[in-house]
């Protein structure tokens, strides 16, 4: 047979080499697509182990605060059982008092946490993930605060292959000041002060606050900050607070201020008690509502204000350029002159206890308490409500979470 011009096998070669450039292409691709795949795989299987961590943090919360929660009645009721078996005449001793609750407290958490949690049991979530309670810890960081501190370890365990993400926490919690609370006499009807001249605690060991709002936290701020709001939160001022503009809300916390708080426009005071060791001032305070407010100098209030079930106690003098509605079983005590520019409405069941001058030059109206004291000493025994007001318990906190 005769071969035909330029037939030697090209064509052929080109085509067994265009076969093996595609299938070489081809294992390329699909080693990458593999590769992503195994990636996002990794990724994903990270991603829920540190859920499983974290469903651990919650799962620790609920079982600490549920405990907390459920034991201020039983200590409220040994405090006043302690008050009562005081000898007359002896003062009570509120240091043992803080310091007996705090170990009777510590002990009812570590309980419920060998109860429900204990140290290394693995509690599933869903197959394959788990969590355990690595370690943990009590202390006291304060005379009335106790800190917990764990370690949440999350894990899957898929076909003999172990994986594992931590993440440490803190979580504070307090105990009332039981010297500065009404329910402290054992008859609900006196509110006993605090040291007037000295409202700023000794130890303030704590971060410093971030950012405008400060929610579920115990923190340090910062003087010239234009916070928003404080919420289930204790907060030290250390250097005091000045803001000139905005609104601040502040609900269900405890302020100290070391010197001086001013604040240009504080919307609402709830469930809060405010320490001032300096003075007080405010262009507008739209209302207080079951708070406290203790003030060792002077206050000073340019708007209306208006109190429902709340004190406010005062070392200095006051001047409130709009009227002063004391209602729902409130109480202002004040040591030294009170000049309220629009009218003083003191409602039945309130009352006003005051030493220095005392003007109203709107009028007075309403059908509670007036009363002139002799002494500052007479303004703070006279500073009792028929009411019995409650203990105010702190919601506990998350102070620190860092994950691994």
């Amino acid at each position: 047979m005769k071969k035909l011009n330029n037939e030697h096998g090209y064509v052929l070669l080109i085509v067994l080499f265009l076969i093996v450039l595609i299938m070489s292409i081809s294992a390329v691709f699909l080693r990458g697509s593999i590769g992503n795949a195994q990636q996002e795989r990794r990724a994903d299987e990270s991603h829920l182990t540190v859920m499983a961590a974290e469903a651990g943090i919650d799962y620790t919360k609920i079982v600490l605060n549920n405990e907390f929660s459920s034991r201020e009645e039983e200590m409220d009721n040994l405090v006043k059982q302690f008050i009562a078996s005081t000898p007359k005449g002896q003062a009570v001793n509120y240091e043992e008092i803080h310091e007996q609750m705090m170990t009777k407290l510590s002990f009812y958490l570590e309980d419920a946490i060998q109860r429900h949690i204990g140290t290394g049991n693995a509690i599933k979530i869903i197959e394959p993930y788990e969590f355990r309670l690595v370690r943990y810890s009590f202390s006291n960081r304060s005379d009335r605060e106790i800190v917990f501190e764990g370690e949440i370890e999350g894990i899957q365990e898929e076909n003999r292959k172990v994986s594992s993400k931590k993440i440490s926490f803190q979580q504070s919690f307090n105990i009332p000041d039981y010297s500065q609370s009404s329910e402290a006499t054992g008859d609900g009807t006196s509110v006993v002060p605090p040291n007037m001249r000295d409202l700023y605690p000794d130890s303030t060991a704590a971060p410093d606050c971030k950012g405008k709002k400060v929610e579920s936290t115990t923190c340090k701020g910062i003087k010239n900050n234009d916070y928003q709001l404080i919420q289930q939160s204790t907060v030290y001022f250390p250097n005091g607070l000045s803001i000139d503009n905005g609104n601040l809300r502040v609900y269900d916390s405890t302020i100290y201020s070391k010197t001086d708080l001013k604040v240009s426009n504080l919307n609402k005071i709830i469930n809060s008690d405010l320490n001032i060791d300096g003075t007080f001032q405010a262009k507008n305070m739209n209302g207080i509502e079951n708070s406290t407010l203790r003030i060792h100098g002077t206050a000073s209030i340019t708007s209306n204000t208006d109190m429902e079930k709340s004190n406010m106690l005062i070392l200095g003098s006051a001047h409130l350029n709009g009227h002063l509605n004391v209602s729902k079983n409130s109480m202002v005590c004040i040591t030294g002159s009170l000049t309220v520019d629009k009218q003083l409405i003191v409602e039945k069941g309130s009352k006003l206890v005051h030493w220095g001058s005392f003007v109203a030059f709107g009028g007075i109206r309403g059908d509670g308490e007036i009363i002139q004291a002799n002494s500052e000493a007479d303004v703070w025994d006279r500073c009792n409500l028929p009411n019995e007001q409650s203990i105010k318990w702190i919601k506990p906190t998350i102070i620190d979470v860092k994950y691994d």
